[in-house]
């Protein structure tokens, strides 16, 4: 009597043993033609064979009911190299010659060469195989599978070939020794080669067993792939044409499982460009007319557009005026815009901050109020995408978080610093962190928000350096807590007497009432489109213009933040 245990334990079994005697095949059959005639060995060979056939048949039946042999259907490419077998198998039991078993490695190596070239004709076997280990393939790894695939057709016709020559001398040892142990040996080389390249080219890592050591020392890329570039346009205009990475360092804790590309980084790209256009590191004074239309997911190809007039007499960084206008396009649509403005000036220094002077505000473990949940607690991230160290206070409008420079990990540059732009990402995550706890409030886990823009970003100065820690404030300004809403939020010195950056982010939050059906849809799921929400000048026409765009039906989708970008 069969349990349900004993069938996986046997078909582990039989795998086990048929993979053993596939590597021996060569040993075996050397061994084998010292005691016995050609023809007897190639009959024990066909045997084997067709019971490996009966067996697969079996099996099948078995886990498809009732379809019988049809189910039994293997794909030609690896029915194939067992059909080659069996031919020389035939031709040696039929002219007792042992030529035909020391020739099947070659026909095996043929068998592999043509299925791995023919299917150059659509999409290649290393794709294949590839995008069944991962959901979304960038553009620059569909093109490297192809060579990757065209490298393996290689290897097969050079092995082959070593492999025909020993058999057509019959030097039985040299065969034996190259086709039992050498060939898997460079085979393992190659493999092992293609492994570490792959990971030094992409920097994607999915959990494999060696992708903790190898992230030491291929660490996850911060920059696009930079594929292409026209820059007809001199001093005042380039386009630049890019593609998403897949081992960016953010897609593991920004929204994990639904990685899309945070607006922070998307600046700072806009940002490194600047770099490469204008030969210096941009002095950035403001960012203006912020809108995130379209969710960026891994692999995509994306057009960043750059357009602006250098002011006469420009200083190093950009002159005090000197605007510089980025749109990033997908394909036809708009994914965000917004405009940089450089100079050297302080927008925001020396203000003072109001917070604290607000009644009711509860501080964390002051009047026996208990210390408030971690900000990992309260966003849909994960680590390195937790950039507040901690929540200072908290109530109905108001929110103040800590953050540190130190905590950025990979972000920082060189010397341990960022750049000004990283304050964008910590008032947006205060802002997720005040929606997390007021959701926590009623007894509900944190939920995902959206960015939709801003009209004016604004800083005190272009970097932050290491061990600098801020006070990240967010207070409510319209809109409840579902559906779209403005904060107006800076980020401050830990006494509040110097403000270095500040900001009025327009956010949705979806809810019951307003769903965002685009998100799902965007990562292959059952949601039924994407839903852009565009941002006016302010807060109130990022409003007006989302509740338009719902009323009338449209698929519109913001790009989330914070957690929500």
């Amino acid at each position: 009597m069969s349990t349900g245990v004993s069938t996986p334990v046997s078909a582990r079994v039989l795998a086990a043993v048929q993979t053993i005697l596939s590597l021996a095949y060569p040993l075996l059959i050397v061994w084998a033609l010292a005691y016995f005639p050609p023809r007897r060995v190639a009959g024990v060979v066909l045997g084997l064979l067709a019971l490996r056939g009966v067996l697969h048949v079996l099996r099948r039946r078995m886990a498809r009911g009732t379809q019988g042999v049809r189910g039994a259907r293997v794909p030609w490419s690896l029915a194939l190299p067992v059909a080659s077998v069996a031919l020389v198998s035939a031709a040696t039991a039929i002219a007792n010659d042992p030529l035909g078993l020391l020739l099947a490695p070659v026909f095996v190596n043929a068998a592999l060469l043509a299925a791995f070239a023919f299917s150059l004709r659509r999409e290649p076997i290393v794709e294949t195989l590839a995008r069944l280990q991962v959901e979304r393939l960038a553009p620059a790894e569909v093109r490297y599978c192809r060579r990757v695939t065209l490298v393996w057709c290689g290897f097969f016709v050079l092995n082959g070939g070593v492999g025909f020559v020993l058999a057509w001398t019959r030097s039985l040892e040299a065969w034996a020794f190259y086709t039992g142990f050498l060939s898997y040996v460079l085979m393992g080389l190659l493999f092992a080669g293609e492994y570490v390249y792959r990971h030094a080219r992409f920097r994607r890592y999915e959990g494999g067993p060696a992708d903790r050591l190898l992230s030491r020392v291929f660490p996850p890329r911060q920059t696009p792939e930079r594929v292409g570039l026209d820059a007809r346009g001199g001093d005042r205009a380039r386009t630049v044409l890019l593609e998403v990475p897949t081992g960016l360092a953010c897609w593991r804790g920004h929204f994990p499982g639904q990685p899309m590309l945070p607006g922070v980084v998307q600046v700072d790209w806009v940002l490194r460009e600047l770099e490469r256009w204008r030969g210096a590191p941009p002095q950035v004074l403001a960012l203006e007319g912020l809108k995130f239309k379209q969710p960026v997911l891994p692999g995509e190809a994306l057009v960043l557009r750059l357009e602006g007039e250098p002011a006469s007499g420009s200083e190093a960084g950009g002159s005090p005026g000197e605007s510089i206008d980025f749109r990033f396009v997908r394909g036809e649509e708009e994914v965000s815009r917004g405009r940089v403005r450089l100079g050297l000036g302080d927008a925001v220094a020396g203000r003072r901050s109001a917070v604290g002077e607000r009644e009711g505000l509860a501080v964390g473990g002051q009047d026996g109020t208990p210390p408030w949940p971690a900000p990992a607690e309260l966003l849909v991230h994960a680590d390195p995408m937790v950039w507040l160290r901690g929540v200072e206070a908290h109530d109905e409008r108001e929110t103040r978080c800590l953050a540190s420079v130190d905590d950025l990990g990979a972000f920082r540059d060189p010397e341990g610093g960022v750049g000004a732009h990283a304050a964008l990402e910590w008032m947006a995550q205060a802002v997720a962190v005040h929606a997390g706890l007021e959701r926590r409030a009623r007894g509900e886990g944190p939920t995902l928000g959206l960015l939709l823009g801003s009209k004016h970003v604004r800083f005190a100065r272009p970097a932050y350096t290491r061990g600098e820690q801020f006070r990240v404030v967010a207070l409510r300004g319209w809109g409840g807590e579902q559906g779209a809403s403005s904060f107006d939020c800076r980020v401050e010195s830990l006494d509040g007497r110097v403000r270095v950056a500040e900001a009025r982010l327009s956010c949705f939050v979806p809810g019951d009432e307003a769903p965002v059906p685009g998100l799902a849809a965007a990562h292959g799921g059952s949601g039924d489109g994407a839903v852009r929400g565009e941002v006016g000048q302010d807060g109130e026409d990022g409003e007006a213009s989302l509740a338009r765009s719902m009323r009338r039906g449209e698929r519109r989708t913001p790009i989330p933040s914070g957690g929500a970008r």
